[in-house]
């Protein structure tokens, strides 16, 4: 399934455990997604193979520089925001929604 919308720039997801998470991020006519993360909290972060945007979802996993790994799945609502849940690969209970304020088209 093809892509509905591009996430392939530099834009922020809020999580509610109060983590902000800075993405830059392209995106290639397949949809997957290839960049960097940081955190308000510290660690920097590379995405892992397998991002990718498709339909109306968009999923991919974080290594991060503490040696976290972070699962994202989400979806983009009507209102052209994304919006989802975030887990720590090695602690599933390390749990987290998260949402964006930008829209994607």
């Amino acid at each position: 399934m093809a892509a509905n919308f591009h996430a392939g720039r530099t834009w922020t997801l809020f999580q509610s455990n109060g983590v902000d998470v800075k993405l830059n991020l392209t995106q290639n006519s397949d949809g997957q997604l290839f960049g960097s993360a940081t955190t308000s909290a510290g660690p920097v972060g590379t995405l892992d193979n397998g991002a990718a945007v498709t339909g109306e979802d968009i999923f991919f996993v974080i290594a991060w520089s503490d040696g976290k790994k972070g699962r994202y799945q989400g979806r983009r609502g009507a209102d052209h925001q994304l919006s989802g849940d975030t887990f720590n690969v090695f602690n599933p209970g390390d749990h987290s929604t998260w949402a964006t304020q930008e829209k994607f088209d």
